[in-house]
């Protein structure tokens, strides 16, 4: 699911969830987003945000006006890292240590447990 900018409400709309959002601030558009989702939806949010507060650790406030990166070859090298390390990582695995994973995360009635 993704989160589509709302166009201007037009005369008469009865979309409330778009006329609510038209005129607020991203903080405020994040915060009412993140009053209506639930725990699952929120985690991987979450995992960005922070992900945000450690780069802002190491390399300050992120400014898109002032950035002076490449942010589609930045994203290629991030993805071909990505790759290298998940193939890294198949390469590498025990097939029964993996299975011993995935059977961990799986309820006796065979639906997936919370981790």
């Amino acid at each position: 699911m993704s989160f589509v900018e709302p166009t201007a409400p037009t005369a008469g709309a009865t979309d409330l969830a778009t006329l609510h959002l038209y005129r607020r601030t991203c903080r405020e558009k994040l915060l009412y987003c993140l009053d209506r989702l639930n725990d699952e939806e929120i985690r991987p949010l979450a995992y960005l945000a922070e992900r945000l507060l450690l780069g802002k650790e190491v390399y300050g406030s992120f400014e898109k006006a002032t950035d002076k990166r490449v942010m589609l070859e930045e994203l290629r090298a991030e993805l071909a890292d990505g790759l290298f390390y998940l193939t890294a990582e198949l390469e590498t695995a025990d097939i029964a240590e993996v299975t011993l994973v995935l059977q961990r995360k799986e309820a006796p009635d065979g639906q997936k447990q919370d981790s």
